[in-house]
């Protein structure tokens, strides 16, 4: 992992508003019924919401996928810095489980994130 990598990942665990909106601004627009592309952002809960409701669509494939597999193996490796480098190689799968991921690195570093702080891998997987 390189150091902007990190640094990316740590700004998002640090900052959920940034989070959420680099989440919103990569996949949560294309996912929405109705986005509109003039007037105030949207609230941190409403991109909150957004992005569970998102997760929910996807949490079939999310268990079909290595994902939990890796989330696993990572929690178990590594006690201490567990965060970063779990969501590093969690970026890394993500990209196939969820179509056209690839475009937007940013929003992967994101998603990454969100999976691991909100608790969902933890729920999903079972580890």
């Amino acid at each position: 992992m390189d150091a902007e990598t990190k640094a990316k990942i740590e700004s998002y665990l640090a900052d959920e508003a940034l989070l959420y909106q680099t989440w919103y601004d990569g996949f949560g627009a294309k996912s929405t019924t109705y986005t509109k592309q003039v007037g105030p952002k949207k609230t941190l809960s409403e991109l909150k919401y957004l992005f569970l409701s998102w997760m929910d669509k996807l949490e079939i494939q999310l268990q079909q996928s290595k994902l939990c597999e890796v989330y696993c193996n990572t929690k178990a490796e590594a006690k201490q810095t567990i965060e970063v480098v779990l969501i590093f190689k969690l970026t890394n799968e993500l990209s196939n489980v969820i179509p056209d991921i690839s475009s937007n690195y940013d929003s992967v570093l994101a998603t990454a994130t969100a999976l691991v702080i909100t608790g969902i891998l933890s729920n999903l997987c079972k580890c």
